[in-house]
Parts: C-alpha cells; sequence; structure tokens
C-alpha cells in the first residue's frame, strides 16, 4: 500500500517524503532572521541611523554596502531581540 501525502505535509515513510520534509526544515532555517544596527558616520551632522534585517552578518554587510555609498567605514552589531527592547528611536530634536 502506497503512504498517504496529506496537502502541505509529506509521509515519512518515503524516502521522497523525508528528503521534502528536511528541505523545508532548511528552508526554515533561511527564513529566521536577525536584526543587525549599523553604526557610520553620517554625510552631514544630522541624526542618523540604519537598521537591517539579514538571515546573517555576510548578508547585512552586503546590504550595508549597496545602502552606505558616502563611506565604506561602518560597524556591525547583532541586536538583542530575545528580549522586549526598542530597536531604533530618533525624536527628531537637533
Amino acid at each position: 500500500m502506497k503512504p498517504e501525502v496529506w496537502e502541505g505535509h509529506f509521509s515519512p515513510e518515503t524516502e521522497e517524503g523525508i528528503r521534502k520534509i528536511l528541505k523545508m526544515g532548511e528552508e526554515m532555517k533561511k527564513g529566521i532572521m536577525k536584526i543587525y544596527k549599523v553604526d557610520f558616520e553620517p554625510m552631514w551632522p544630522v541624526p542618523h541611523g540604519l537598521i537591517i534585517a539579514a538571515h546573517g552578518i555576510d548578508e547585512c554587510d552586503k546590504i550595508a554596502r549597496q545602502t552606505i555609498t558616502h563611506t565604506e567605514e561602518f560597524t556591525i552589531t547583532e541586536v538583542d531581540i530575545t528580549e522586549p527592547c526598542v530597536i531604533f528611536y530618533e525624536s527628531g530634536n537637533y
């Protein structure tokens, strides 16, 4: 008797089903994003900031380099989001 394949789920009783389940797990891992704060000197002395969501620091670095075009000097720090927190606040008071 052929194992049943449920909609959206794959039977773990077949090799193909196991492969599909493992692939789904890998795709889910890719979907987990981290939040990064990027510190840099602004073009002008005004409030500034950059927060990036990325899968990892390498991807964050790539996005930051594409975004910050006036300098190549910046620092990336992962934001700890295991607890409620403010990620970015700029009051506009300058």
